[in-house]
């Protein structure tokens, strides 16, 4: 909230904190692995820090290693579909993060359809699915505006345009999702006309 009140001292503050209390929750929760519920917490604890470390911290190599751990502890645990919505957030994390890529674009493109293939057969558990198929109309769009076909790159943009508008509500993961819409246009700038 203090992001959006404009104070972005106290935003850094707190995420900052935040991260630290995740990574905090993650180390108690490995000393005690073995219990199948630390395992969950730890990832879910995982993934938190991944995403504070991304969105609040502005630190993309530390969410991208952060989203790949969590991964990692989801298949330890299994193909629990309670996990499904876990498994993805960090998969579309993991997509966006790949087109940021700019030692190989192209590289980046193929990584990020790999993980929206992923994402896009997941389960959802979720009482209301509209939320991760917005996630996936987000990647699929963000993959689209670096198409080659003008046409397909124009459509992309349009989408995450009304995407980036935050028509779906005030609640704070729908205007995460504007930001992010936000970003991903202002990562590709329109072509010269």
């Amino acid at each position: 909230e203090a992001r959006r009140r404009g104070d972005g001292t106290a935003a850094l503050v707190a995420d900052t904190r935040a991260y630290g209390l995740f990574r905090e929750v993650v180390t108690t929760a490995d000393g005690l692995d073995r219990d199948p519920e630390m395992r969950r917490l730890a990832a879910l604890a995982e993934y938190d820090a991944a995403d504070r470390a991304l969105r609040g911290l502005g630190d993309a190599e530390r969410g991208r290693t952060g989203f790949e751990k969590t991964l990692s502890r989801l298949s330890v645990l299994g193909d629990e579909s309670e996990l499904a919505p876990l498994r993805h957030a960090a998969l579309v994390d993991l997509g966006r993060l790949a087109l940021a890529r700019t030692d190989d674009p192209a590289a980046g493109v193929a990584d990020a359809k790999r993980r929206l293939a992923a994402a896009s057969v997941l389960p959802t558990s979720e009482r209301d699915p509209r939320y991760p198929r917005a996630r996936i109309r987000l990647l699929e769009a963000a993959i689209g505006l670096r198409s080659a076909d003008a046409a397909e790159a124009e459509r992309a943009r349009r989408d995450l345009v009304v995407q980036a508008a935050g028509t779906e509500g005030d609640e704070p993961r729908w205007r995460e999702l504007a930001d992010d819409a936000k970003a991903e246009l202002a990562r590709v700038p329109p072509p010269p006309r």
